[in-house]
C-alpha cells in the first residue's frame, strides 16, 4: 500500500490486495488512525490528565486483556476519531501486566479485572 496524497488531515492509501472480505477488513484496519493513549505507567497516566484538563474534557479508559504489543482494536481506534477533541482516550493492556503493576492497580481500583474488556468514563 502507498500513499497517494493527502485531503484535510487524512491520506489517501492504494489498495491493492485481493476482495476477499477478511483481506480488506485487515487492510482498513491497519490503517485506521488511533488517537487513544496507551496508559502503562503513571507518567502515561498522569499526562492524559493533564491534556484533559488543559482541554476541559472528560476521560474514558478503556481495559483490554491484551499485551502491550498488540495493536489498538478496531472499535477504539473508531472511538478515538469520534470523540477526538472532545474526550481523552486511554487505553490499559493487561495481559502480562506483572503483579504490581500500575495497569493491574487501575482494574483493581476501577473493578473491571474480572469483566474485561471494559470502559470507564470518568
Amino acid at each position: 500500500a502507498e500513499s497517494t496524497g493527502e485531503f484535510s488531515g487524512w491520506s489517501a492509501v492504494q489498495y491493492s490486495g485481493s476482495r476477499r472480505l477478511g483481506d480488506l477488513i485487515q487492510f482498513a484496519t491497519q490503517h485506521m488512525p488511533d488517537h487513544a493513549t496507551v496508559l502503562d505507567d503513571e507518567v502515561a497516566w498522569t499526562s492524559l490528565e493533564a491534556r484533559a484538563q488543559a482541554r476541559r474534557v472528560p476521560r474514558a479508559i478503556a481495559f483490554f486483556n491484551q499485551t502491550s504489543s498488540s495493536p489498538t482494536p478496531a472499535v477504539l481506534r473508531a472511538l478515538s476519531v469520534a470523540y477526538s477533541g472532545r474526550v481523552e482516550l486511554g487505553q490499559v493492556r493487561l495481559n502480562g501486566a506483572h503483579a504490581e503493576s500500575a495497569a493491574l492497580a487501575w482494574a483493581r481500583h476501577f473493578g473491571v479485572l474480572e469483566s474485561l474488556p471494559a470502559l470507564v468514563a470518568l
